[in-house]
């Protein structure tokens, strides 16, 4: 994936940049394929290895699926890395736009050793997750942080295309 937007409680406190403990569990033999799936078949569970990776995702919630019912003052913005096993790359922030400064301050990594501006960290956390780079039809490359803001303007400016002026405006 690349970049991802947690939910997560205040207090929370992994280690910056340190690979999240339940992305990395050693694999356990699919139940499935031991219960008469055959691997020779494509094992709906496995797909025919024999074998599953659990993951115990972190305390928290994704973006879109924070509950309507949770309190929203018990929980912070925080910026993970998906790209390999997976860990926080910010503090739990109060606000979006207070993970965007810190984001933009810390020269966080938006991919590799590219960094990201405050706009281009904030039109991301909008979006709540990023691919890690992306190749343009000219062959240049961007991260994904940097590719979500892009599209973010491109849209507003498809959308102020589409609206039609108010009587105001006319």
């Amino acid at each position: 994936m690349g970049r991802q937007v947690w939910r997560m409680r205040y207090g929370f406190n992994w280690p910056l940049k340190k690979g999240w403990g339940g992305y990395l569990l050693q694999p356990i033999p699919c139940l499935h394929c031991q219960s008469g799936c055959s691997t020779t078949e494509q094992c709906p569970c496995c797909e025919g290895e024999g074998q599953k990776y659990p993951r115990i995702e972190p305390p928290g919630y994704e973006v879109e699926e924070f509950p309507d019912w949770e309190n929203d003052r018990n929980y912070g913005w925080q910026m993970w890395e998906n790209t390999s096993e997976g860990s926080p790359i910010s503090p739990v922030c109060k606000s979006r736009e207070e993970l965007a400064h810190w984001l933009a301050d810390n020269k966080a990594s938006a991919f590799g050793h590219s960094t990201a501006t405050y706009g281009q960290w904030l039109a991301m956390i909008k979006q709540g997750s990023a691919v890690s780079m992306v190749v343009t039809e000219g062959g240049h490359l961007l991260s994904g942080v940097e590719f979500a803001s892009t599209i973010q303007e491109e849209q507003m400016e498809q959308i102020e295309r589409d609206v039609p002026p108010t009587k105001e405006q006319s």
